[in-house]
């Protein structure tokens, strides 16, 4: 399996690391060289430079940290002004939504109240009967707009629930004048 590369970040990290462990050795090399000698003298000049070397590349490993740093702050801002801007769209849709589901559990609750509608068990009369499907019928007219307002706010769900009521209260309608049609007439 191939080892995923580091972050900008990581990465810049892991050469200042690097950079400070060279000089430090280097550092501490100098330090510790005796100066009793022409020799001696002479690697402590080497070492010297090699510093001076350590820390030309140290700065260097330390401003590109801080390059790092900076590019992550600036992908950090950026991605919080995405989420930012997404929340707002968030929240606007949470309103549009909000109004869509109240009149959908008002519709429903009515709907629901039609089918609880007491007949106690007698075939309702002809003027009862047309009452109730006046009514059925004006409920599915106000699924159907339900559904086309649902739809134009992109809420294809609900518009799909508005679609379902409005079948169910058709298919009502169509059982209720099928059994008025059944019923013997006097």
């Amino acid at each position: 399996m191939k080892k995923a590369e580091p972050s900008p970040l990581v990465a810049a990290a892991e050469r200042l690391e690097r950079a400070l462990g060279a000089h430090d050795r280097a550092a501490h090399a100098l330090v510790r060289q005796k100066l009793d000698s022409r020799k001696n003298l002479g690697k402590a000049a080497d070492l010297l430079n090699e510093v001076a070397s350590a820390d030309e590349a140290l700065s260097a490993e330390v401003a590109a940290m801080v390059a790092a740093i900076a590019a992550a702050r600036d992908r950090q801002q950026a991605l919080a002004a995405e989420v930012h801007a997404r929340a707002q769209e968030v929240l606007a849709r949470t309103e549009a939504l909000a109004p869509l589901l109240g009149a959908f559990e008002e519709l429903a609750a009515e709907v629901r109240q039609l089918g609880e509608s007491p007949d106690g068990g007698e075939q309702p009369s002809s003027d009862t009967l047309e009452a109730m499907l006046a009514r059925v019928s004006e409920l599915g007219d106000r699924a159907q707009a339900f559904a086309a307002m649902a739809q134009e706010k992109d809420f294809a769900d609900l518009a799909g629930e508005g679609h379902a009521l409005r079948e169910q209260l058709l298919a009502i309608q169509r059982t209720a004048r099928r059994q008025d049609r059944k019923k013997p007439q006097n």
